[in-house]
């Protein structure tokens, strides 16, 4: 089995580098995604610097303000789960 936990906090930091990534390739601030999104802006602060994680609903509302998919924003983060839990069980 694979610590959950961990893999979570790196899950969250990919997503976040994700959404910064996306954020500063359109050359907005947060403060204008905050506002695009209807989603704090002191949240994505922390959603960027991998501090916390958020609900798909959210994550969805943040794509949306960027203008991006959901996928593009995980994409990374989902072949890392995927790696490490194969790794784990050994295939």
């Amino acid at each position: 089995m694979y610590n959950k936990r961990k893999i979570k906090k790196e899950f969250d930091h990919l997503v976040g580098r994700n959404i910064r990534a996306f954020r500063m390739m359109k050359g907005m601030t947060i403060e204008e995604l905050a506002e695009k999104s209807d989603v704090d802006y002191t949240f994505i602060s922390e959603l960027e610097r991998g501090v916390s994680g958020c609900s798909g609903f959210t994550l969805a509302e943040i794509a949306d303000g960027l203008g991006v998919s959901i996928t593009q924003l995980t994409k990374e983060a989902e072949k890392m789960l995927s790696d490490y839990k194969k790794n784990v069980n050994g295939e």
